[in-house]
């Protein structure tokens, strides 16, 4: 669970992510992420495909730092109350970003990941005589949870 930055809306919102790690050796892992937003009138659905680097961190045996980056696409259906104006976006995403994963048991871990989601959802829509930027290029994601 987390927050999502800088969406088409422009606001902050609670979002959600999920991935799952198929580790090629000790330190490579790959496999999908998915994050979802969706609180109020908007959704925004991403879903990529994930390359991510484990390095251990000397001293400290079971905390190990993530290096991530993938290439997917993104979904969003945006209901913009200042416009009165609604559409539904699609576009390709590719979040980079890095992380702490704190092993606790042998099949339990917490983690904390900093994603910047890289994508040009959107558009700058004309309503009653104005413009409105409903367009975004960087979203930046922060998520707290569990691996196990």
């Amino acid at each position: 669970m987390g927050f999502l930055g800088n969406t088409p809306d422009g606001v902050m919102e609670f979002a959600i992510s999920g991935h799952a790690d198929y580790f090629i050796d000790e330190h490579v892992s790959i496999g999908p992420l998915g994050q979802y937003a969706g609180v109020g009138n908007d959704f925004l659905f991403g879903l990529s495909a994930q390359v991510k680097y484990w390095w251990d961190i000397p001293g400290m045996s079971a905390t190990r730092l993530t290096v991530q980056g993938g290439v997917g696409f993104v979904r969003a259906g945006i209901k913009d109350t200042d416009s009165g104006t609604a559409n539904t976006y699609g576009s390709f995403v590719v979040p980079i970003g890095i992380g702490i994963d704190h092993t606790i048991t042998e099949r339990l871990s917490l983690t904390a990941d900093l994603l910047l989601n890289v994508t040009s959802l959107g558009e700058t829509v004309q309503a009653r005589g104005q413009e409105f930027d409903l367009s975004t290029n960087i979203m930046p994601a922060f998520y707290l949870g569990v691996r196990f």
